[in-house]
């Protein structure tokens, strides 16, 4: 058991290192229920809480169905990352219950779920993507390029960092995550802009554009763990659902260049 388990981790790291990235293992259905339940749960809540008057509505539709009454609130104003970060106790539930956090101790050893934010415990956090709404996702990037121009967070930090990305919500290869193998051995240039008061990273769509982009064939809670330069995006998909994911950085011990 100890040699197979020794073996996955290698394999593992060489897709890391090679083409940038891996995918863990799909969870079984108790889990992936689990997971669907509290996601749900949570948004009913944040739903209910900013508008009470939505209650019988928010109560009678399934997060996958949201954009089928999302026109009856302010989206983009209601559904900042504060409110879609998870809390402490939210968080631990999280650890106890989703699998990939075990399988992320196997293949990159002792690590903490980051705090990129500055929030005091560890950064976990969920999007929404409604279907034919291209605002709903940002352009392909790289996250080194948020976390260099909007986190302000030091290159021989990030070298320990590494992002993990699974869906909630999803149809496979249709609704999820979209990445570019081996990108993160070619550099892109940036600049920065402010934006929404924060300064964000901006690039030349020319230099985008130069590179293919594949979908993942992922399911509800299968992760997919990338280097932080990684070129990626979320689908901006045309289905009848709305995608839910999940999304952190942990911090490891060993630097991943």
């Amino acid at each position: 058991m100890q040699k197979i388990q020794s073996q996955i981790r290698e394999a593992c790291l060489n897709r890391f290192y090679e083409q940038g990235y891996f995918i863990t293992p799909e969870p079984d259905m108790i889990e992936q229920s689990w997971l669907v339940n509290f996601l749900s749960e949570k948004w009913r809540n944040q739903l209910i809480e900013g508008y009470p008057s939505l209650d019988s509505v928010v109560r009678e539709t399934e997060i996958g169905n949201y954009h089928e009454m999302s026109h009856q609130l302010d989206h983009s104003s209601f559904w900042t990352k504060q409110r879609r970060i998870f809390s402490e106790i939210e968080i631990s539930q999280l650890l106890k219950h989703v699998s990939v956090f075990e399988e992320l101790l196997e293949v990159f050893g002792d690590y903490e779920v980051a705090d990129l934010e500055g929030i005091g415990y560890p950064e976990i956090y969920w999007r929404l993507v409604r279907p034919s709404c291209p605002e709903d996702v940002a352009s392909p990037h790289k996250d080194s390029w948020f976390w260099t121009v909007t986190n302000k967070i030091a290159s021989e930090r990030q070298s320990n960092l590494i992002k993990v990305w699974l869906p909630v919500v999803t149809i496979p290869s249709e609704s999820g995550l979209s990445i570019s193998p081996s990108s993160h051995k070619k550099e892109i240039p940036f600049t920065s802009e402010t934006r929404h008061g924060r300064s964000k990273p901006t690039v030349n769509q020319a230099d985008i554009a130069a590179f293919e982009m594949v979908k993942l064939p992922l399911v509800t809670g299968q992760a997919v763990v990338f280097h932080r330069d990684l070129l990626h995006q979320g689908i901006a998909h045309v289905l009848p659902i709305t995608r839910v994911s999940v999304e952190f950085a942990i911090e490891t011990k060993n630097k991943y260049d």
